[in-house]
Protein backbone atom coordinates (compact mmCIF):
# COMPACT_ATOMS: atom_id res chain seq x y z
CA UNK A 1 0.00 0.00 0.00
CA UNK A 2 1.48 3.48 -1.00
CA UNK A 3 0.42 6.82 0.21
CA UNK A 4 1.61 9.90 1.71
CA UNK A 5 -1.25 10.57 4.56
CA UNK A 6 -4.49 8.92 5.50
CA UNK A 7 -7.64 9.96 3.44
CA UNK A 8 -9.85 11.61 5.70
CA UNK A 9 -13.19 9.40 4.44
CA UNK A 10 -11.47 6.25 5.78
CA UNK A 11 -11.76 4.86 9.19
CA UNK A 12 -9.58 1.79 8.74
CA UNK A 13 -6.26 0.93 6.87
CA UNK A 14 -4.85 -2.11 6.85
CA UNK A 15 -1.64 -3.17 5.95
CA UNK A 16 -0.27 -6.70 4.25
CA UNK A 17 3.04 -8.04 4.77
CA UNK A 18 3.94 -11.76 2.87
CA UNK A 19 7.45 -12.89 3.60
CA UNK A 20 8.73 -16.11 2.14
CA UNK A 21 6.78 -16.96 -0.65
CA UNK A 22 7.90 -18.61 -3.01
CA UNK A 23 10.84 -19.92 -0.73
CA UNK A 24 13.68 -20.11 -3.87
CA UNK A 25 12.75 -16.37 -3.90
CA UNK A 26 12.95 -15.53 -0.54
CA UNK A 27 16.76 -15.67 -0.33
CA UNK A 28 16.64 -12.03 -1.99
CA UNK A 29 14.02 -10.08 0.60
CA UNK A 30 16.89 -7.72 2.21
CA UNK A 31 16.90 -7.11 6.32
CA UNK A 32 16.29 -3.30 5.35
CA UNK A 33 13.25 -4.08 3.21
CA UNK A 34 12.29 -6.06 6.28
CA UNK A 35 12.21 -3.31 8.27
CA UNK A 36 10.62 -0.82 5.99
CA UNK A 37 7.57 -3.18 5.98
CA UNK A 38 8.00 -3.43 10.11
CA UNK A 39 7.85 0.45 9.82
CA UNK A 40 4.91 0.92 7.68
CA UNK A 41 2.62 -1.64 9.25
CA UNK A 42 3.35 0.07 12.55
CA UNK A 43 2.72 3.84 11.39
CA UNK A 44 0.13 5.62 13.31
CA UNK A 45 -2.28 5.76 10.40
CA UNK A 46 -2.93 1.99 10.30
CA UNK A 47 -5.82 0.12 12.22
CA UNK A 48 -4.94 -3.15 11.22
CA UNK A 49 -2.31 -5.38 10.06
CA UNK A 50 -2.05 -8.65 8.79
CA UNK A 51 1.71 -10.49 8.78
CA UNK A 52 1.77 -13.73 6.65
CA UNK A 53 4.24 -16.30 6.81
CA UNK A 54 4.55 -18.86 3.87
CA UNK A 55 6.01 -22.19 4.41
CA UNK A 56 6.51 -25.81 3.68
CA UNK A 57 4.26 -27.85 6.35
CA UNK A 58 5.89 -30.90 5.63
CA UNK A 59 9.50 -29.71 7.31
CA UNK A 60 7.43 -28.52 10.15
CA UNK A 61 7.88 -31.06 12.92
CA UNK A 62 5.61 -31.36 16.41
CA UNK A 63 7.68 -31.32 19.16
CA UNK A 64 10.01 -28.37 20.13
CA UNK A 65 13.29 -30.33 20.12
CA UNK A 66 12.56 -30.99 16.38
CA UNK A 67 11.65 -27.50 15.36
CA UNK A 68 14.70 -26.55 17.12
CA UNK A 69 16.76 -29.14 14.96
CA UNK A 70 14.82 -28.41 11.50
CA UNK A 71 15.37 -24.24 12.37
CA UNK A 72 19.27 -25.01 12.76
CA UNK A 73 19.08 -26.81 9.67
CA UNK A 74 17.43 -25.04 7.36
CA UNK A 75 18.49 -21.67 7.13
CA UNK A 76 15.66 -20.19 5.54
CA UNK A 77 13.00 -21.25 8.13
CA UNK A 78 15.33 -19.59 10.37
CA UNK A 79 15.28 -16.25 9.12
CA UNK A 80 11.46 -16.73 8.73
CA UNK A 81 11.12 -17.61 12.15
CA UNK A 82 13.61 -14.73 13.07
CA UNK A 83 11.45 -12.18 11.22
CA UNK A 84 8.39 -13.22 12.35
CA UNK A 85 9.48 -13.18 15.87
CA UNK A 86 10.65 -9.28 15.74
CA UNK A 87 7.16 -8.44 13.40
CA UNK A 88 5.35 -9.73 16.46
CA UNK A 89 7.82 -7.54 18.69
CA UNK A 90 7.74 -4.41 16.96
CA UNK A 91 3.94 -4.35 15.88
CA UNK A 92 3.19 -5.04 19.69
CA UNK A 93 5.39 -1.92 20.64
CA UNK A 94 3.23 -0.11 18.09
CA UNK A 95 0.12 -0.64 19.76
CA UNK A 96 -1.07 -3.69 17.37
CA UNK A 97 -1.59 -6.60 19.14
CA UNK A 98 -1.65 -10.26 17.79
CA UNK A 99 -5.30 -11.27 18.26
CA UNK A 100 -4.81 -14.53 15.63
CA UNK A 101 -1.87 -16.08 14.05
CA UNK A 102 -1.49 -14.11 10.81
CA UNK A 103 -3.52 -10.59 12.24
CA UNK A 104 -2.79 -7.83 14.59
CA UNK A 105 -4.89 -4.59 15.67
CA UNK A 106 -5.47 -1.67 17.86
CA UNK A 107 -7.70 -2.30 20.39
CA UNK A 108 -11.14 -2.34 18.91
CA UNK A 109 -10.34 -2.54 15.35
CA UNK A 110 -9.84 -6.61 15.15
CA UNK A 111 -11.60 -7.74 11.79
CA UNK A 112 -15.07 -8.83 12.25
CA UNK A 113 -15.94 -10.72 9.90
CA UNK A 114 -12.68 -12.89 10.17
CA UNK A 115 -13.79 -13.21 14.10
CA UNK A 116 -16.91 -15.20 12.59
CA UNK A 117 -15.31 -17.40 10.56
CA UNK A 118 -12.64 -18.43 13.61
CA UNK A 119 -15.62 -18.86 15.88
CA UNK A 120 -17.74 -21.03 13.12
CA UNK A 121 -19.99 -18.27 13.29
CA UNK A 122 -22.58 -18.30 10.86
CA UNK A 123 -21.87 -16.39 7.28
CA UNK A 124 -23.54 -15.91 3.97
CA UNK A 125 -21.34 -15.62 1.11
CA UNK A 126 -22.30 -13.18 -1.86
CA UNK A 127 -21.28 -13.47 -4.97
CA UNK A 128 -18.96 -15.45 -7.47
CA UNK A 129 -17.20 -18.60 -5.77
CA UNK A 130 -18.33 -17.38 -2.05
CA UNK A 131 -18.86 -19.37 0.24
CA UNK A 132 -21.24 -19.90 3.49
CA UNK A 133 -21.78 -21.93 6.69
CA UNK A 134 -25.84 -21.81 7.92
CA UNK A 135 -27.68 -24.04 10.07
CA UNK A 136 -24.61 -26.30 10.18
CA UNK A 137 -24.66 -26.93 6.01
CA UNK A 138 -21.33 -25.60 4.02
CA UNK A 139 -22.19 -24.24 0.70
CA UNK A 140 -20.93 -22.37 -2.10
CA UNK A 141 -21.85 -20.43 -5.27
CA UNK A 142 -20.52 -21.29 -8.74
CA UNK A 143 -17.33 -19.56 -9.73
CA UNK A 144 -18.04 -18.45 -13.41
CA UNK A 145 -20.00 -15.51 -13.89
CA UNK A 146 -22.51 -17.01 -16.36
CA UNK A 147 -23.53 -19.56 -13.81
CA UNK A 148 -24.03 -16.96 -11.01
CA UNK A 149 -26.73 -14.84 -12.91
CA UNK A 150 -28.36 -17.82 -14.23
CA UNK A 151 -29.38 -18.61 -10.34
CA UNK A 152 -27.58 -21.41 -9.87
CA UNK A 153 -26.80 -21.51 -6.20
CA UNK A 154 -25.59 -24.01 -3.15
CA UNK A 155 -23.57 -26.27 -4.54
CA UNK A 156 -20.90 -28.81 -2.88
CA UNK A 157 -23.53 -28.64 -0.13
CA UNK A 158 -22.48 -30.75 2.73
CA UNK A 159 -24.26 -31.45 6.36
CA UNK A 160 -21.16 -31.29 8.80
CA UNK A 161 -20.55 -34.12 10.87
CA UNK A 162 -19.75 -33.81 15.02
CA UNK A 163 -16.30 -34.66 13.87
CA UNK A 164 -16.01 -31.75 11.50
CA UNK A 165 -16.80 -29.86 13.85
CA UNK A 166 -14.59 -30.71 16.61
CA UNK A 167 -11.49 -30.93 13.95
CA UNK A 168 -12.88 -27.02 12.69
CA UNK A 169 -13.40 -25.58 16.51
CA UNK A 170 -9.66 -27.02 17.28
CA UNK A 171 -8.11 -25.39 14.33
CA UNK A 172 -9.82 -22.37 13.91
CA UNK A 173 -9.81 -21.53 17.59
CA UNK A 174 -5.82 -22.07 18.44
CA UNK A 175 -5.25 -19.65 15.48
CA UNK A 176 -6.50 -16.86 17.88
CA UNK A 177 -4.80 -15.61 20.94
CA UNK A 178 -8.21 -15.97 23.05
CA UNK A 179 -7.55 -19.74 21.90
CA UNK A 180 -10.08 -22.85 22.56
CA UNK A 181 -12.76 -22.08 25.45
CA UNK A 182 -12.67 -25.68 26.95
CA UNK A 183 -16.30 -25.09 28.38
CA UNK A 184 -17.68 -24.32 25.53
CA UNK A 185 -15.91 -27.22 23.97
CA UNK A 186 -17.61 -29.57 26.67
CA UNK A 187 -21.05 -28.06 25.83
CA UNK A 188 -20.56 -28.10 21.56
CA UNK A 189 -19.28 -32.01 22.16
CA UNK A 190 -20.51 -33.57 25.38
CA UNK A 191 -16.95 -34.69 26.70
CA UNK A 192 -14.17 -32.49 27.89
CA UNK A 193 -11.20 -31.49 25.59
CA UNK A 194 -8.68 -33.71 27.59
CA UNK A 195 -10.49 -36.69 27.38
CA UNK A 196 -8.16 -38.90 25.68
CA UNK A 197 -5.66 -36.35 25.16
CA UNK A 198 -3.46 -36.16 28.77
CA UNK A 199 -0.18 -37.43 27.48
CA UNK A 200 -0.33 -35.20 24.01
CA UNK A 201 -1.29 -31.75 26.30
CA UNK A 202 1.30 -33.18 28.57
CA UNK A 203 4.17 -33.27 25.59
CA UNK A 204 3.30 -30.35 24.20
CA UNK A 205 3.02 -28.29 27.31
CA UNK A 206 6.70 -29.44 28.25
CA UNK A 207 7.90 -28.48 24.88
CA UNK A 208 6.57 -24.90 25.28
CA UNK A 209 3.87 -25.25 22.52
CA UNK A 210 0.74 -24.52 24.45
CA UNK A 211 -0.75 -23.24 27.70
CA UNK A 212 -3.95 -23.88 29.54
CA UNK A 213 -5.59 -21.17 32.28
CA UNK A 214 -8.49 -19.64 32.83
CA UNK A 215 -10.49 -22.26 31.24
CA UNK A 216 -8.89 -21.48 27.56
CA UNK A 217 -6.41 -23.76 25.64
CA UNK A 218 -3.71 -21.88 24.04
CA UNK A 219 -0.70 -21.88 21.71
CA UNK A 220 2.34 -19.91 22.92
CA UNK A 221 4.75 -17.47 20.31
CA UNK A 222 6.55 -21.05 19.34
CA UNK A 223 3.32 -23.10 19.18
CA UNK A 224 1.73 -21.08 17.20
CA UNK A 225 5.04 -20.98 14.71
CA UNK A 226 4.00 -24.85 14.27
CA UNK A 227 0.30 -24.25 14.80
CA UNK A 228 -0.59 -27.19 12.32
CA UNK A 229 1.33 -29.59 13.92
CA UNK A 230 -0.43 -28.95 17.08
CA UNK A 231 -3.48 -29.59 15.67
CA UNK A 232 -2.51 -32.57 14.35
CA UNK A 233 -0.80 -33.74 17.71
CA UNK A 234 -4.48 -33.06 19.18
CA UNK A 235 -6.69 -34.70 16.76
CA UNK A 236 -5.00 -38.13 16.34
CA UNK A 237 -4.37 -38.90 20.40
CA UNK A 238 -5.28 -42.06 21.75
CA UNK A 239 -4.68 -42.97 24.89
Amino acid sequence: MAYRRRPPKFRYICYSCVTGQPVWLYQGQSSEGMRKAYWRAAKKEQTRARWFQRRTDRRTRRIQHLLDECLAAIPILGKLTKEQREAVRRLAAAGLARYEISNYARRGFACRHNLVYWSRGAYLGLGCAAHSLLGGRRFRNPDGLDAYLSGVRRLDEEALTLEDGMEETLMLSTRTARGLDLAAWRRAFGAPFGAGRQRALARLREGGLIEIRDGFLRLTLRGMEVQNAVVLELLEAEE
